[in-house]
């Protein structure tokens, strides 16, 4: 327990309290602490973890306090479905994102009556932005590159999302693969095959 000690300097006084215990305050909200508004893409996991904090009306952490993480959409998952808040009030989890639709992680926790609500962009489209209808000689490079535009939530550009180019029905293309620039923008020549 506690004590309360207050003394005089002069005359020297002292006077000491009844014990007396503290007890932390109980975890009133859920905050977000790392891994909010990631991107990648659908089926996979995030890179890095989902971290909250249990904190008291003070604003300090709790410890020892029960967290669930739920994955909103049907086809997503989390590692850890409960965990208990450490000695910093922190507990997390990997989120591995659905295939299609915004991405929704729900954290809550008992005797706290608002959940957090985390969000993650997955490609919702890809848009062709420039070279197409273009026309060239057989085993001839088409003159304009092809570009696309990697689109996320509400047709927002995401960057850094890997895209795969193949061609159908004859010709190469000089890369099979780009990642979407800070645009959200991929590009790639195409040449022509031989053949019709």
């Amino acid at each position: 327990g506690y004590r309360l000690v207050a003394t005089l300097a002069n005359p020297t006084l002292t006077v000491t309290s009844d014990t007396f215990s503290v007890a932390p305050a109980p975890a009133v909200a859920l905050t977000l602490t790392s891994g909010g508004n990631q991107q990648a893409l659908g089926g996979t996991t995030l890179p890095a973890p989902i971290v909250v904090t249990a904190v008291d009306r003070f604003g300090f952490a709790v410890r020892g306090v029960p967290v669930t993480f739920t994955a909103v959409n049907s086809d997503a998952s989390v590692s850890i479905a409960s965990a208990t808040t450490d000695s910093l009030g922190r507990a997390s989890t990997q989120w591995t994102v659905g295939l299609t639709g915004s991405q929704l992680l729900s954290v809550s926790a008992s005797g706290i009556t608002v959940p957090l609500s985390v969000r993650a962009t997955i490609p919702q489209g890809l848009a062709l932005v420039s070279g197409g209808g273009q026309s060239a000689l057989f085993g001839s490079a088409f003159a304009t590159p092809i570009s696309f535009r990697v689109l996320g939530d509400s047709a927002k550009p995401m960057a850094g999302i890997p895209v795969v180019f193949s061609v159908s029905g004859g010709g190469s293309v000089s890369q099979v693969r780009d990642t979407s620039d800070a645009t959200g923008l991929v590009s790639v020549v195409w040449t022509a095959g031989s053949t019709a």
